[in-house]
C-alpha cells in the first residue's frame, strides 16, 4: 500500500493506544480520502465490484498470494479466486503479526465480487474503520441483519466467533472481532459486495465444520448455549 495520511488530527485510538501520527497537507488528505474510501455496494481503496484482476493489482500493489477455489461440494459458495494484499507496515489489529492486515479480493468468473478490507487507512463515508465500536456502526446503519459464524472461535478472533453486521440493502458488512485488550468487540473487517443480494464472508462459509446462524438484530454475542447446540446437531468433537 502507498503512504496514507490520516483524515483527523488527533491521534486516533487503537487496541494499542495512541499512534503517532504524521501531518499532511490539505491536499494529501483530499487525495487519500477519495482513494481510501469504502462505498458500500460499489468500492474500496478506488477498486469497484465487476473489476478485474489486473486492475486490482494495479491498485493494492504487492501480491502477497493468491488462491483459486472450487467448493462445489459446499452450499453456496461460488467457485471463487481470492487476491490477497497485506500491509506490513499496519498494525491495526491485535493479531497483526500472525496475520497481517490488508485487503484481500474475491474474484468469480473473472470479475471482483466482493472486497474485504482490514486495515485502518480506509473508512466508510462516516469515518467508519477498524476498531470502530458497535454503537458507532450502529449510528450510521440501522438497518441491519446479524449472523454468527459457529466454529469460527480461535486465539485469532479473540476467543468468541465471528459476529457480522449486514446491510444487504446498501452492500456493506461489518466483522466484529472480540479484541482482548479493548475488553469488547471491534470492527476487524469491512466487506462490500453487490447490494440486495445475500452475503457470506469471503464467499463461503464452511458448513462441514462451520454453522452460519441469523441472531437478534445488533447483537455483539450469539444466543447462550447456541454453539454446544450446534457442536450436538452436527456431531462436531
Amino acid at each position: 500500500f502507498a503512504s496514507v495520511g490520516h483524515l483527523i488530527d488527533s491521534p486516533p485510538q487503537t487496541a494499542f493506544g495512541q499512534k503517532s501520527v504524521k501531518k499532511t497537507s490539505p491536499k494529501r488528505v483530499k487525495n487519500t480520502a477519495q482513494t481510501n474510501l469504502i462505498v458500500g455496494g460499489q468500492s474500496a481503496g478506488a477498486l469497484s465490484l465487476g473489476e478485474s484482476r489486473e486492475r486490482a493489482i494495479a491498485r493494492f500493489g504487492r501480491l502477497e498470494s493468491e488462491y483459486d477455489y472450487n467448493l462445489d461440494t459446499k452450499l453456496k459458495c461460488a467457485a471463487r479466486k481470492e487476491l490477497r494484499f497485506w500491509d506490513t507496515k499496519d498494525e491495526t489489529s491485535p493479531f497483526f503479526e500472525e496475520y497481517g492486515n490488508g485487503a484481500w479480493v474475491y474474484l468469480v468468473n473473472g470479475a471482483v465480487d466482493q472486497i474485504k478490507i482490514q486495515s485502518e487507512k480506509f473508512r466508510t463515508p462516516e469515518k467508519l474503520t477498524i476498531g470502530s465500536t458497535p454503537a458507532q456502526v450502529r449510528r450510521f446503519y440501522p438497518n441491519i441483519r446479524t449472523f454468527v459464524e459457529l466454529n469460527s472461535q480461535c486465539e485469532c478472533t479473540g476467543g468468541r466467533n465471528l459476529i457480522y453486521w449486514i446491510d444487504e440493502a446498501r452492500g456493506i458488512a461489518f466483522e466484529f472481532q472480540y479484541w482482548r485488550d479493548a475488553k469488547a468487540r471491534r470492527v476487524s473487517s469491512i466487506y462490500v459486495f453487490p447490494p440486495n443480494t445475500e452475503f457470506l464472508p469471503e464467499g463461503c462459509v464452511y458448513l462441514e465444520t462451520q454453522g452460519w446462524k441469523e441472531i437478534a438484530p445488533f447483537s455483539v454475542e450469539e444466543p447462550a448455549g447456541m454453539q454446544e447446540e450446534w457442536e450436538k446437531a452436527n456431531n462436531i468433537y
